[in-house]
């Protein structure tokens, strides 16, 4: 395995850290409603506050169609929608939403598998 692998690994096992893992992976697509994860995640430590620092969303945001305005558009969103719910409720030992616009290698995601409590996966129906 090389040192990169490794290292992404490591970086995932420490995501841990006593807290509970929700993670959450697709390709950046509208179908898949990634912005409406993050809503539903302020939503749920809304309603349940005593979760505040015990959970943390793992979202993992796969490339998609970038020369394309609308999923430029998409990614801006969940961007700004990610940026603005961690500097409101994160501290600075916890962070809510763990975000990354990229793919994974399989040691990455086999590692994030294992580590992890919930895997939410909710795609949207459309039209």
């Amino acid at each position: 395995m090389e040192e990169d692998s490794k290292a992404g690994m490591e970086r995932i096992r420490k995501l841990t850290s006593d807290r509970k893992l929700v993670i959450t992976i697709d390709r950046l697509d509208y179908s898949k409603g990634i912005p409406h994860r993050v809503k539903v995640f302020s939503r749920f430590l809304q309603l349940y506050p005593e979760y505040k620092t015990k959970v943390s969303l793992v979202l993992i945001v796969v490339p998609s169609r970038a020369n394309v305005g609308e999923y430029r558009d998409l990614k801006t969103e969940i961007d700004t929608l990610v940026g603005e719910f961690n500097s409101q409720h994160g501290t600075f030992d916890w962070t809510p939403i763990h975000y990354f616009y990229r793919s994974l290698n399989f040691g990455e995601l086999t590692t994030l598998y294992k580590v992890a409590d919930v895997a939410m996966i909710t795609p949207c129906a459309t039209g």
